[in-house]
C-alpha cells in the first residue's frame, strides 16, 4: 500500500537500472545461426521481465494473426509477407513513440529489421517464438 492507502502496482525498473540487453544473440537466433540458448532465455526474461502484459497484448495478438495466415494459407507471397512485417514495425515504432513499454517496442523494431532483411517465413516463425518466450516471461514476472 501506498500513502493514499491505493495498492502499488508492479512498475518496470528505472532507466539507470535497466540492463542493457544483447540484441546479438536474438538476431543470431532470428537468422537460424547458432546462438547460446541460456543468453536467449535471460535475454527473454529481461525483456519479458519489465513488460506487464497487456502493454504487449496488442502487439502479440498482431503477430498471431499474421502467423495464422502464413498457417493457413501455407505460404504467402513475398511482398505481402514484406507488407505485413513493415505493418508490424511501424506499429511497434509507433508504441515506442507512445512511451509505451519503451525497451520492448524499441527491441521488437530492431528484431523485425532483421527479419525483413530476409523477409523469409522461417525468419517470421524464429521472431514468433522468441516473442512467446518473452510473453510468457511477463506473465510470470520475470
Amino acid at each position: 500500500m501506498n500513502p493514499f492507502g491505493n495498492r502499488e502496482y508492479r512498475r518496470s525498473r528505472p532507466r539507470d537500472q535497466r540492463r542493457q540487453l544483447d540484441v546479438n544473440t536474438a538476431k543470431s537466433f532470428l537468422k537460424g545461426e547458432e546462438c547460446n540458448h541460456q543468453e536467449l532465455d535471460r535475454f527473454s526474461k529481461d525483456l519479458g521481465g519489465n513488460v506487464r502484459t497487456s502493454q504487449i497484448r496488442q502487439f502479440y495478438s498482431k503477430v498471431l494473426q499474421l502467423k495464422r495466415k502464413l498457417d493457413s494459407k501455407g505460404s504467402m507471397k513475398r511482398e505481402d509477407l514484406q507488407r505485413e512485417l513493415l505493418l508490424l514495425k511501424a506499429f511497434a515504432n509507433y508504441q515506442y513513440g507512445r512511451k509505451i513499454a519503451e525497451q520492448f517496442y524499441r527491441v521488437s523494431a530492431t528484431l523485425l529489421e532483421t527479419v525483413l532483411d530476409d523477409d523469409s517465413e522461417k525468419r517470421f516463425q524464429n521472431f514468433f517464438t522468441l516473442l512467446q518466450l518473452v510473453v510468457s516471461h511477463s506473465k510470470s514476472g520475470g
